[in-house]
């Protein structure tokens, strides 16, 4: 030979380890000339006589890990040997049945060529070559025990030693295996002892095909049994239920779908419970209650409707089998089914029914596991249609017992859910917020099933939508259809779709809101007649919002046409709240009481907290839209105090306007005045008009300019002394100084900037009305359009607007006559006018001349508006109410000469001389003080008269 060269030799597991040959051949290699290599392929390890040249390195070894095929290396070879490229399933088919083995792979290629199929299609077409293969090398040579131990162990997938010796009687099995995978004979050993052992998949077809065609019919059938009952005793349940139907052994499979069903569901492996349930015969599966009721478990989340079929079917044949803790289950089914299903509540009255029968029965529950089942669904089942009269309290209490000890996650889960849920509908918010974070702890595990899940998505996205925390609704849903989409479980979606429009509607987002409907919409006719209510319930109320008459009645009536053949009371009550809401707005005073009336009778929520509260708020807006004050403020007071009580800050659906009306009158009342400001806060609702006057309202911004200069936000008076507030502050007065409203850019630029050109001067304005914007800590405070800026009065409280306000209010009282009411309501205003006018406006401020001139203005307003309030009291006769009046403005304006000459005069009336005299010779040296000035002719007429009395 001449170099390059390689000398192979195969086969040398034949030479025995104790050969003479041995030596030679180590020598021999030993001696190959430089350049020339051998390679020698054993299905055992090197003898020990070559254990130096391996200590050396002058050996090198390559196993079954170096040797064993890629994803990559067989999609390469069967792309060479084909010709062209093989699609990715092929070749992943490929490398599952050859499992990496070359020699496997490449006849199964060659048989795929022969046969022109897919590669897929071997599994039915007997890949003789290779079973032909495995006869040849290694099966024909064994004896007859020996076969029989490979065929029978071929039966298990994997097993341990063990599992072997119980299907062989082999007590050497240990032995035999280790040996078989320490010579390749395809048999893989595993680290895990427990696991053990696994042939080479073509090897274990060639075995078992063997196995079919060397036993006997019976004896196969005795050996599949066997393996069956090894296989379930290890755990591999999958794996011995294939066993029972190769064999036809449906009593066998029966009994391992009633062993292994309840753990096989709880693990998320309800597909695998369904195949073995579609394997029975019809008539094996209708014989077993319990084939029919863990059939209905595997449809729940498909076809509610068809599993509800099941559910009562199991039902009924446990009862005429007297198998009571199968009935209980069965009942909880059927309930089940009937909620999912969203199609019709109403067949729940009977199955409250049929539960009492159970439990009169049986005197209870048969056991804890069977009452935390029922407990769970009754639960649910409650939130949607209870029984008349009934105390549920009871459940609930159960409900939370078992979710606090219970182990098992799943049922856990659920009744956590549940109880969200039921006391979301009751109102109890408080309650249902633990138990919402003690869920959400639960579902931070990785294996909660997708139904679960997304139900308590749901149950999440209600609770936000009731207690007015709108977007972590949206966000709570949005995840959880990102999640049904993921896993493709869709049957929650549309009800996640409404609570996300729920959430934008209510507030006010009518745009976005439209897009989720429209979403909606595009399923209309193919959801389930509950669902189909909320859509038409969310399109009334959008309707509504924009006075769109025929739609919002169509949409109404839909919607309470679909509630009341649903029969569910928690829906049935919104609906006729909504009904109520449409004949209110379109002016059937008498149609919109009678469905309040008919929402207050609703079995359950006569004594529901938050029903109550959404009625009576309700009924006092709509009795001050009817002008009927004494009727509406007793309604609102009570719904305040139940409101208060309860923590109650949201409707599941506000009427724009609704709540900003109620809470203006609720605080001019003095009505539940905190709460009444927390819910104006966390609803974030502006007044109810131009109520500036309403001193007691939560403003998020208040300004005082009179006698000093102050900002208060939230209730908190903040610093404005810094240097980089100087500019925006100053922006901030020459804004109210010029009106407030409607005041351009370039006006304020002028006395801001007077020096700056045109783009410096934008540029400052800009980032002025930035930083101010920043400091106010109210975007919506300020608007800027077309060039004009306006400081808005719907989110901002201005002593000195308050105060022309109050002025204004008097001055149109004064125009109504003489009347006591009027003359009483004239006082109130002056008194509060005088209140607010705590001094100049804006003293010590001359940067612009507007503000001197608003500071004039305001002053003399306030100087003509004390004389006019007092005159008005003295022509009525009112001598004692003028004289504090003019006191009152005194205190404000101590020079104002008008006002001494008014006081001294109701002095001389009251027959107070001595007092006017005394008021004479204050005004004489606060004038002289002063201004250098003596009284005028009026006042000293006034005061001669004092001397003549």
């Amino acid at each position: 030979m001449t170099a390059p060269s390689v000398l192979v030799f195969d086969g040398f597991e034949r030479v025995g380890v104790q050969s003479t040959i041995l030596e030679v051949f180590r020598e021999g290699l030993s001696r190959l000339p430089k350049g020339i290599s051998a390679i020698v392929t054993s299905r055992g390890r090197p003898p020990p006589v070559f254990s130096r040249e391996r200590a050396s390195n002058l050996i090198g070894f390559i196993g079954w890990k170096d040797l064993g095929l890629t994803l990559e290396e067989t999609e390469g070879i069967a792309r060479l040997h084909a010709g062209k490229k093989m699609s990715v399933e092929a070749v992943r088919y490929l490398q599952h049945k050859s499992d990496g083995w070359v020699a496997g792979l490449v006849l199964l290629l060659t048989k795929t060529e022969t046969e022109n199929v897919e590669p897929q299609s071997l599994s039915h077409h007997a890949p003789e070559e290779i079973f032909d293969y495995f006869a040849r090398e290694l099966y024909d040579r064994l004896g007859a025990r020996m076969r029989g131990f490979l065929t029978r162990t071929a039966f298990c997938p994997t097993f341990s030693v063990k599992m072997a010796q119980q299907l062989t009687g082999r007590r050497n099995a240990a032995r035999i295996l280790t040996t078989m995978n320490r010579l390749h004979y395809f048999t893989e050993m595993y680290p895990d002892p427990d696991a053990g052992f696994r042939y080479h998949s073509l090897f274990r077809e060639f075995l078992l095909s063997r196995g079919k065609r060397e036993f006997p019919r019976a004896e196969l059938s005795r050996i599949r049994g066997a393996a069956s009952a090894v296989l379930e005793e290890s755990g591999q349940v999958e794996d011995a239920s294939a066993l029972h139907r190769e064999n036809k052994d449906w009593e066998g499979l029966v009994r391992m779908i009633q062993d292994h069903a309840p753990t096989l569901f709880a693990q998320g492996r309800g597909q695998t419970l369904r195949v073995w349930l579609e394997y029975l015969p019809r008539g094996t599966f209708e014989s077993s209650p319990w084939c029919v009721y863990w059939m209905g478990i595997c449809r729940l989340p498909i076809n509610p409707e068809e599993s509800r079929v099941l559910f009562e079917k199991a039902f009924h044949r446990f009862r005429e089998q007297r198998d009571i803790p199968g009935a209980f289950l069965a009942w909880s089914g059927v309930v089940d089914a009937i909620l999912y299903g969203f199609e019709n509540f109403h067949p729940l009255d009977l199955w409250y029914s049929n539960l009492n029968t159970l439990l009169e029965e049986c005197g209870g529950f048969p056991s804890a596991e069977i009452a935390k089942r029922v407990t769970c669904t009754m639960i649910e089942a409650l939130s949607f249609r209870g029984p008349p009269s009934f105390d549920a309290a009871p459940w609930a209490e159960r409900a939370l017992g078992f979710a606090q000890t219970t182990p098992e996650m799943p049922i856990k889960i659920e009744i956590y859910r549940n109880l969200v849920w039921y006391n979301t509908v009751q109102g109890a918010f408080e309650k249902a917020e633990v138990i919402l974070h003690s869920l959400n702890e639960l579902l931070k595990q990785k294996d909660v099933p997708p139904l679960l899940r997304l139900g308590a998505a749901l149950a999440e996205a209600e609770y936000c939508n009731k207690i007015g925390l709108y977007d972590r609704c949206r966000e709570v849903a949005d995840k959880a259809l990102a999640f049904a989409d993921k896993t493709g479980v869709h049957l929650m979606d549309y009800l996640l779709l409404c609570e996300t429009t729920l959430s934008l509607l209510n507030q006010g987002d009518l745009a976005a809101g439209k897009q989720t409907l429209r979403r909606m919409g595009a399923r209309l006719g193919k959801e389930k007649p509950w669902e189909a209510a909320f859509y038409h319930y969310l399109r009334a109320w959008k309707a509504l919002s924009r006075r769109e008459e025929k739609l919002a009645s169509f949409h109404s009536a839909e919607c309470l046409r679909l509630c009341e053949g649903v029969g569910s009371h928690y829906t049935l009550h919104k609906a006729h709240i909504l009904e109520a809401f449409v004949r209110q707005e379109f002016q059937d005073t008498e149609g919109a009481k009678q469905h309040l009336e008919k929402a207050r009778r609703i079995p359950g929520h006569e004594n529901n907290p938050h029903s109550r509260f959404t009625r009576l708020l309700t009924e006092a807006y709509f009795l001050l839209l009817e002008r009927q004050d004494a009727a509406a403020l007793g309604k609102l007071r009570e719904g305040m105090q139940i409101g208060r009580r309860y923590g109650f800050f949201a409707l599941f659906l506000w009427r724009p306007g609704l709540l900003e009306k109620l809470a203006t009158r609720a605080l001019a009342e003095g009505i539940e005045v905190d709460y009444v400001k927390e819910l104006i806060r966390r609803r974030n609702l502006l007044p109810d008009g131009p109520i500036l006057e309403a001193d007691n309202w939560p403003w998020p911004v208040k300004v005082y300019m009179f006698g000093r200069f102050g900002i208060v936000l939230e209730g908190k008076k903040i610093p404005v002394s810094r240097k980089a507030q100087h500019v925006p502050v100053r922006m901030l007065k020459a804004l109210i100084a010029m009106g407030g409203r409607d005041v351009s850019e370039e006006r304020l630029g002028g006395v801001l900037w007077p020096d700056a050109d045109g783009d410096q001067a934008h540029h400052s304005f800009a980032t002025t009305l930035r930083r101010l914007r920043k400091l106010l800590g109210c975007e919506k405070a300020l608007v800027f359009s077309d060039g004009h800026l306006t400081l808005s009065n719907r989110h901002c409280w201005v002593d000195v607007w308050v105060f022309e306000r109050f002025l204004g209010k008097f001055e149109r009282a004064r125009e109504e006559g003489k009347r006591e009411a009027v003359e009483a309501h004239c006082a109130q205003l002056i008194e509060k006018a005088i209140a607010l006018y705590q001094g100049p406006f804006l003293p010590g401020d001359a940067f612009c001349s507007c503000i001197e001139s608003h500071r004039e203005r305001l002053r003399s307003k306030f100087l003509r508006c004390v004389e006019s309030a007092g005159c008005h009291l003295e022509n009525g006769g009112q001598w004692g109410t003028a004289l504090v009046c003019y006191q009152k403005g005194l205190e404000v304006d101590d020079l104002a000469e008008g006002l001494y000459r008014r006081l001294m005069v109701c002095h001389r009336q009251l027959g107070q001389v001595a007092e006017a005299l005394a008021v004479y010779h204050r005004c004489r040296r606060k004038l002289s003080a002063v201004l250098q000035m003596n009284p005028s002719p009026e006042t000293e007429a006034v005061f001669r008269s004092l001397r003549t009395a």
